[in-house]
């Protein structure tokens, strides 16, 4: 018999998603144990006897595989069935696992996304306690000042709290478009969007480049590579 490990934490080996998605899953009712649904976050199931199922699916552990994937603007990154616009998980129809992002990009944003069933590393790479840093080549309109820039680093006061410092570099500071290099420690739900509005600045392109100690590099649109466990464990390390 193979150790008994904890529902939420056998999904997300099994590639349903991080292991607060899973929770919520399992809360609403969406997974059943040998043929009955179980809401209670703490049961204990054998990863190799027990029918568990999502969806009617019975699921198994599967090998973790972790790609790095540029993407393109106009691509969203939900797994919905019900969404008809490209998604990113669209670019791995080959690849034989349930796949999903750990993390997200909004739809006009475009650059380093993870695409992953490795429910502990898409936690530990969105969750804002882990402050894994993440760097964007941002566009705005307008000039931005040297005070704006100063700010930011500092923190801005938002209406839930004051967000972390964060490293700004300008790239080019130009009257009608400005653009610069940033760097976050949050996630906060559309962090740099209100950070610049804040300034009176809208936020007109974003690119992430970097997620920890990966980098977009030459990558181009709409390609992925998979990572190596170096490449893994240097994230889960960050």
């Amino acid at each position: 018999m193979a150790e008994r490990m904890r529902l939420h934490k056998f999904l997300a080996k099994a590639g349903i998603g991080g292991r607060l998605q899973c929770e919520g899953l399992i809360a609403d009712g969406h997974v059943t144990v040998g043929g009955q649904v179980v809401r209670e976050m703490g049961h204990l199931v054998d990863p190799e006897r027990d029918d568990v199922r999502f969806e009617d699916r019975r699921l198994k552990l599967e090998p973790k595989v972790t790609f790095a994937f540029n993407k393109p603007a106009g691509v969203v990154c939900t797994t919905s069935p019900d969404v008809r616009r490209p998604k990113v998980v669209d670019y791995f129809r080959d690849v034989p696992f349930r796949l999903y992002t750990a993390g997200r990009l909004e739809e006009d944003s475009e650059g380093l996304v993870l695409v992953t069933n490795d429910g502990d590393l898409a936690e530990r790479v969105t969750h804002p306690r882990y402050q894994i840093a993440k760097t964007y080549i941002v566009k705005v309109r307008g000039r931005v000042e040297r005070e704006t820039v100063q700010a930011i680093r500092q923190g801005v006061w938002m209406a839930e709290g004051k967000t972390s410092p964060a490293h700004i570099r300008p790239h080019k500071i130009g009257r009608e478009v400005s653009q610069l290099e940033i760097t976050l420690f949050e996630g906060r739900n559309h962090e740099i969007q209100r950070l610049f509005a804040r300034f009176g600045h809208q936020l007109i392109g974003l690119k992430r480049i970097r997620i920890g100690h990966l980098r977009l590099q030459q990558l181009p649109r709409g390609a992925f590579r998979r990572l190596d466990e170096r490449d893994v464990e240097q994230l889960v390390a960050t």
